[in-house]
């Protein structure tokens, strides 16, 4: 006689998806989500950017590294299905977030209706940008920021070779070099305006003694391969000129970059260091 047993028509979940994470139960071979091939013991990881591949395949579909580091995914599913429970909402984590929500939202609500003053979101920390023509979103289909890190890992590559100290990436100097790109971007296409980048500089970092400003521009026309990020941050050379040293070269531990797509599609790229 035959029994119907529900506990063997449901499989359980018991590992995720070494791509993408969603759980998955013990008989898919084939992750629902990603489409990514699971059940192999073995997966692939990039050294740079993190990307898990299920064959050694490089470079690195992601980011373009040229190695691949074999790696084990490991399956924690304890609380996937476990969700928020109503106790939950009683532990002191859970409250102290609630409250933060609240008190922002009546000084929102307190300030729009004029009872409280709320601080200006503006100061020396926060510059005003230059209103320059283009944009800073995507160029032949990659992202402006993705150019951004691959060149910075570029220098970073260089100023090893050379025996430099490793430079680590500033939301401040970021600042100066979008005001800086932005200022060269006016200059070209506004060549009426006043332009004074300094006005809208904010505060150096504290480390800090000397910021010293890159910059670059080349025309679409001019780049040799628009195929990867990689391949455009290789054309991206900076005007350096003989009288300072080079990034690669300088005493530096900060760096900040900027690259500007202008409406002719030329970019332009502004580096500060310190």
């Amino acid at each position: 006689m035959w029994f119907f047993d529900p506990r063997r028509e449901q499989p359980s979940m018991t590992r995720a998806c070494p791509s993408c994470g969603d759980p998955l139960d013990d008989r898919t071979t084939t992750c629902p989500s990603c489409g990514a091939v699971v059940g192999t013991e073995v997966v692939w990881e990039c050294p740079d950017c993190g990307r898990i591949h299920q064959k050694h395949a490089p470079p690195c579909s992601r980011c373009g590294a040229p190695t691949l580091d074999r790696t084990y995914p490991e399956y924690d599913l304890s609380d996937v299905s476990r969700g928020v429970r109503y106790r939950d909402v009683l532990d002191r984590e859970y409250l102290a977030v609630g409250a933060i929500v609240f008190v922002l939202l009546a000084a929102g609500i307190l300030g729009a209706v004029g009872v409280i003053d709320l601080p200006d979101a503006t100061g020396p920390t926060g510059p005003t940008a230059l209103d320059a023509p283009g944009h800073h979103d995507e160029f032949a289909g990659h992202e402006t920021s993705r150019i951004e890190t691959v060149w910075l890992w570029g220098l970073s590559d260089r100023r090893e070779r050379l025996g430099r100290s490793d430079l680590r990436r500033s939301d401040t100097l970021d600042r100066y070099a979008t005001v800086f790109a932005h200022a060269a971007v006016v200059r070209d296409h506004r060549p009426a305006a006043t332009v004074e980048p300094r006005d809208a500089l904010p505060s150096a970092p504290a480390e800090c003694e000397r910021i010293r400003l890159y910059d670059a521009r080349i025309d679409r026309a001019d780049l040799t391969d628009r195929s990867t990020p990689r391949a455009i941050a290789s054309d991206l050379t900076l005007d350096v000129g003989s009288d300072r040293p080079s990034p690669e070269t300088a005493d530096a531990t900060l760096a900040g970059i900027h690259v500007h797509v202008g409406p002719e599609g030329a970019l332009y790229l502004s580096v500060a260091i310190c």
